[in-house]
């Protein structure tokens, strides 16, 4: 039973006598409501999060399963070489349009093009990694020699090998000091018979000497270590014609 507290002094009683007041307890504070517009906003907040997850899910999902088939290569081709149909195969790859690769439908349009740059078995096939012919850079030529079989050596020659050529003799026996040699990319290699036509890119300042080599048939080919960056040039001038030399 709660008592009341007793406040002297205080008129309560008959006739103004002082007598007890009862004093109630304070009430306890209940928090405000929400307003209903900051509530209508965070249950749409909460919608937007939901709706925004989904389409992300959806969205990775989708890319994750979606798969495409491309052109990818079964052994190496190296830069310069003709592309075959035995060096391509077709592999299922996700997401494959931002990678540049080439559809595998698209496989007759690939056969029989140049290989810009060396294939590595195993990589994908992309689209500047082929061409019709192969661009001649900067300051460089290319040159098409034809070499016997007494100008090159037994070992068979590949796109991408780094060769010198050196000037030959005009006759047997005949043979220089100071012959001339020029270092050369090749570009592509073509064989027919016992000859092999090996496409070469050399300096500009180097292309008329090499010509004239290669249409008198006094270029030798030598295979050096690809990381070779020059060779010496003893000699200046065009190398002799046939015949002329004593």
């Amino acid at each position: 039973m709660r008592k009341s507290a007793t406040m002297p002094g205080l008129v309560g009683a008959p006739g103004g006598a002082p007598g007890p007041v009862s004093i109630a307890p304070a009430p306890i504070a209940t928090p405000a409501p929400l307003k209903p517009r900051r509530r209508v906003g965070m249950i749409l907040a909460g919608v937007v999060l939901v709706v925004v997850s989904a389409l992300f899910t959806t969205w990775l999902v989708t890319s994750q399963s979606t798969t495409s088939q491309v052109l990818a290569v079964t052994r190496s081709v190296p830069r310069g070489a003709t592309i075959s149909a035995g060096d391509l195969t077709s592999v299922a790859v996700p997401g494959a349009g931002v990678l540049r690769t080439v559809p595998a439908d698209q496989a007759d349009h690939v056969v029989g093009k140049i290989a810009t740059v060396d294939l590595l078995a195993g990589s994908l096939v992309t689209t500047g990694s082929y061409a019709d012919a192969l661009a001649v850079g900067e300051g460089k030529a290319l040159i098409g020699v034809t070499i016997d079989v007494a100008h090159r050596p037994a070992t068979s020659l590949h796109a991408g090998d780094k060769v010198v050529f050196v000037e030959s003799p005009v006759a047997s026996g005949d043979a220089k000091g100071n012959a001339r040699q020029i270092l050369a990319d090749v570009a592509s290699v073509t064989v027919v018979g016992e000859a092999v036509t090996v496409d070469a890119e050399v300096d500009v300042a180097q292309a008329g000497l090499l010509a004239q080599l290669a249409a008198a048939g006094r270029a030798t080919v030598v295979l050096v270590d690809p990381e070779t960056k020059t060779t010496s040039v003893p000699g200046d001038g065009p190398a002799e014609a046939p015949g002329t030399g004593g």
